[in-house]
């Protein structure tokens, strides 16, 4: 499953293909079920089963969002576990973790004009509080992604956006997350894996 980067890269690339959708209803949307890391709901809660169609024709866009974001995180997982693309992170564990956050990396420069992107969580869609979460919630939640989102992802916003209650940021540092990093760099294969998914995503979207 994606980090925030890589669920707005790929939304704002399949948005041309959503006449009518308000861009940062469903920018909002799209990262939004990932709120469940903050504010402990179930997964089940925040993200809908959806297809390709029912995106299309869902009416608000804050919704078509989330079912986006559902959807992408089943085309990746499909993709990726079909190249074992997680088995070219070299680290002993969490690799998925690892993964994720090494093609927000990549992927970051696909966009050029992140401000507007951050600008975007400066307001809080309606439907955003039916969820029985907090505004204060939300909004602290925003403001981790325009923290995130504001400048090439560092290992520090990464280690900062997973919240401490689960285990990944019990081990994980700072340094440790810079030095697999680095290591990913060094790997052709896992880059190319990222860019290829990425160039492949609207046509595997399509066929969903």
């Amino acid at each position: 499953m994606p980090a925030p980067v890589t669920h707005i890269v790929l939304a704002l690339s399949i948005l041309p293909f959503l006449p009518g959708k308000n861009k940062d209803e469903f920018l909002r949307g799209t990262s939004f079920p990932d709120i469940r890391y903050l504010s402990g709901i179930s997964r089940e809660t925040t993200h809908l089963p959806g297809n390709w169609d029912l995106i299309k024709n869902e009416q608000s866009s804050f919704k078509a969002g989330m079912l986006f974001h559902s959807l992408v995180d089943r085309i990746h997982d499909q993709y990726m576990n079909s190249y074992n693309a997680y088995e070219f992170v070299p680290a002993p564990g969490f690799k998925p973790y690892f993964f994720k956050f090494y093609e927000d990396y990549i992927l970051y420069n696909k966009i050029s004009d992140w401000s507007s992107i951050c600008n975007c969580f400066d307001f809080i869609s309606p439907e955003e509080t039916t969820y029985g979460i907090s505004e204060k919630t939300i909004t602290m939640w925003h403001e981790r992604l325009q923290n995130y989102c504001r400048e090439k992802p560092n290992t520090h916003v990464m280690i900062q956006l997973v919240t401490p209650k689960r285990s990944f940021a019990h081990w994980v540092t700072a340094e440790i997350m810079k030095l697999v990093i680095e290591r990913c760099k060094r790997s052709p294969e896992l880059h190319k894996l990222i860019v290829d998914f990425y160039i492949q995503f609207p046509n595997l979207l399509m066929k969903n």
